[in-house]
């Protein structure tokens, strides 16, 4: 599907990458409408010819909203995440290097260019900003299906590598304090939230009587809906999580299915973590309970929910010995960790579920759409949600109740 966006000067922001000159671009939509709420993220094929040798450079660009009212608040994760690709990471690779790892981290993907302006003297990002990555579609890596989830082997790859990347910012933080406060931390905000509606009122209309009743339709949640309804009356959106040290670290803040991309060779599967927009400084906790609850299949959750939670900890503190860090985390007080979190990201999850149930290839882009309400569209799938993402829900609620994390 082909969009009408205007990539001023692409050449200036992948000078480092190209080749010779540009002399084709073709444009469309990197997922179909759906798949990216708010960010405007675009497929970009570009032939380049330089002394008559000629390549295809295969990118993703992505662009801040076109939507006014949503551009403030994604200027700080624009400048955030091309921190991120052109700084942050390649931070962490050769800080493994020091602690004495033979390869470094290759979850990551390659960034081709990125700025905040084409007026070098800005700081920050306006119309004009743009970061271009690696497409790695073409590589052979893809996004496994929403509705569906993660399998166990692949769940458990994805989490080796998420502890690797929470413990190694946790050992850069007391290895290395300056340099995470200024080149890392800086960039861990808190997103901006949205602009109320014209007419005042929240941005995003309270869903919760109509969350409520659909879990308190499976029989085996009903008796736990008092207590789900307390949880869900803490507002993830506006309160910051109180930090406790010595477990705060780099959290990726949205990861789920649609942020992670998979490549299957044979028995082996390569992983990619994407969009580091919402990074925050905060447990490494809350990533995890996120994508246990929104990403595993529903079969493999049922019967394996523990068993990823005691193999997330020992990858953890395998890392703090990988890292030398001079800490030690026992099971218990790890649970207890688990817990905290949990009172945020429980409600996280269940509202989020309407995201990931929400309907494939539709016919409305909301991405391109400059009039885009989030808040009552999200409104209006939660009151006519399907029977998928309620039996979601009830399972996200029986997994938590039964570890006391609505308690």
């Amino acid at each position: 599907m082909s969009v009408d966006v205007e990539l001023n000067n692409l050449e200036d922001a992948l000078k480092t990458r190209l080749n010779g000159k540009i002399t084709k671009q073709t444009v469309t939509r990197l997922t179909p409408p759906g798949e990216n709420f708010c960010s405007l993220i675009l497929k970009v094929d570009l032939d380049t010819e330089e002394n008559g040798k000629k390549e295809t450079v295969h990118t993703v660009v992505k662009l801040l909203p076109l939507q006014e009212k949503f551009k403030e608040m994604f200027r700080s994760c624009m400048k955030n995440e091309i921190q991120w690709y052109s700084k942050i990471i390649p931070l962490f690779k050769e800080f493994q290097e020091e602690c004495g790892f033979e390869e470094t981290s290759d979850f990551f993907p390659e960034m081709y260019g990125g700025r905040l302006s084409l007026d070098s003297q800005k700081t920050e990002p306006d119309d004009d900003s743009i970061l271009v990555l690696e497409n790695l579609i073409v590589d052979g890596y893809k996004n496994e299906d929403r509705y569906i989830g993660f399998d166990l082997k692949t769940s458990k790859n994805i989490l080796r590598r998420l502890a690797t990347f929470h413990m190694g910012f946790i050992a850069m933080k007391l290895k290395k304090p300056e340099l995470f406060e200024k080149e890392v931390k800086t960039y861990l905000e808190e997103m901006k939230p949205p602009p109320p509606p014209k007419d005042g009122g929240d941005p995003f209309p309270n869903p919760n009587e109509y969350i409520l009743k659909a879990i308190g339709e499976n029989p085996e949640c009903s008796p736990l809906i008092s207590k789900l309804e307390v949880v869900l009356q803490h507002d993830f959106f506006k309160t910051v999580p109180e930090i406790v040290e010595p477990w705060a670290t780099v959290s990726h803040s949205d990861f789920w299915v649609n942020n992670i991309m998979v490549k299957y060779e044979g028995d082996d599967v390569k992983i990619k973590f994407v969009d580091f927009q919402m990074c925050r400084y905060r447990s490494f906790a809350f990533d995890l309970i996120f994508f246990l609850l929104t990403s595993v299949q529903t079969p493999i959750q049922k019967q394996y929910f523990d068993e990823l939670i005691r193999y997330y900890y020992f990858e953890f503190v395998k890392n703090l010995k990988l890292f030398k860090v001079d800490l030690s985390l026992s099971y218990e007080e790890y649970l207890e960790e688990l817990k905290t979190a949990a009172s945020f990201e429980v409600h996280h999850s269940i509202f989020f579920s309407t995201i990931i149930f929400g309907t494939k290839n539709a016919e409305y882009d909301y991405s391109t759409d400059v009039n885009f309400d989030p808040g009552n569209h999200m409104l209006s799938m939660v009151k006519s949600m399907p029977p998928n993402q309620k039996e979601k829900m009830a399972v996200m609620t029986l997994l938590a109740a039964k570890r006391g994390w609505l308690d």
